[in-house]
């Protein structure tokens, strides 16, 4: 992997909200970790944490959409605030389309917020990476999380960021539809040298997706520990492989310690 350059550093990040009576609470403390950018293929990792462990918020301080904080963060060693809009995408909790616009131009919107336009091919390519081919004129107002999951990373990819972060936007999914959107990352971050970033509170998914796992704990969030997983965890279906279950079992043993493990997600 290259190492020449990161996609994606952040230093010293603090963040803290206002309370009551004029007091600050603090959500985030210290927040340090790397991902380093790999020039001939995309990469995925996660960041595993509790409810309510802050994730939401650092992923909002990533994109841009939260200003106010304390610290660095590079993207492809510029800092965030001069870089492109469109560079670091986020696709929140509940993934957004527009209930009055049909699934082409939901994906079509992308170029208002680039301002650049799209060709028609590029469309098609998208819509078809996506899954959504045969359902372009189809309007999601009523549609379920995983179609619209579908149309915001459309309309991600169409704007050619170099990092989507993804904030847990799978818990609501039955398990299957999240397998599938977890196949659906891979394919498209292969096809597409595409780089992402998930917040996760699913042991499973943080393993069977990502190159590296940045475990978080709350209150205030901070990065604790990062956990390297080969390639073999993330291609077999099979989580009762050695490889799955030593990762899985160092990352329970550890909010074990801090007394946080009831509040991980352990389903599969």
């Amino acid at each position: 992997m290259n190492q020449e350059k990161h996609l994606l550093k952040v230093n010293n990040l603090v963040k803290y909200f206002d309370g009551l009576y004029g007091s600050k609470v603090q959500v985030l403390d210290n927040i340090n970790f790397s991902i380093e950018e790999n020039n001939k293929q995309g990469t995925i990792n996660s960041i595993l944490a509790p409810f309510g462990a802050g994730k939401s918020t650092l992923l909002k301080i990533i994109s841009g959409v939260t200003a106010e904080y304390k610290g660095e963060i590079l993207c492809k060693d510029k800092n965030i605030s001069d870089i492109k809009s469109t560079d670091i995408i986020l696709i929140p909790e509940e993934p957004s389309s527009f209930p009055w616009l049909n699934v082409n131009d939901n994906i079509l919107f992308a170029e208002k917020i680039q301002n650049k336009k799209i060709n028609e091919d590029e469309i098609k390519k998208f819509i078809k990476l996506v899954g959504l081919t045969g359902y372009e004129n189809h309007f999601p107002h009523k549609s379920s999380f995983g179609f619209r999951f579908r149309i915001s990373l459309a309309r991600a990819i169409a704007c050619n960021p170099k990092l989507i972060l993804i904030d847990d936007s799978f818990k609501k999914m039955k398990i299957d539809i999240r397998n599938e959107m977890n196949l659906l990352i891979k394919e498209i971050s292969k096809e597409l040298n595409m780089n992402f970033l998930l917040a996760t509170t699913n042991i499973k998914e943080a393993i069977s997706i990502s190159e590296k796992i940045f475990l978080m704990e709350g209150k205030p969030g901070k990065i604790v520990k990062e956990i390297n997983v080969p390639a073999q965890s993330t291609e077999t279906k099979d989580t009762k492989n050695n490889i799955y279950e030593s990762i899985r079992n160092e990352i329970e043993n550890y909010f074990k310690s801090i007394n946080k493990l009831d509040v991980i997600n352990f389903s599969i």
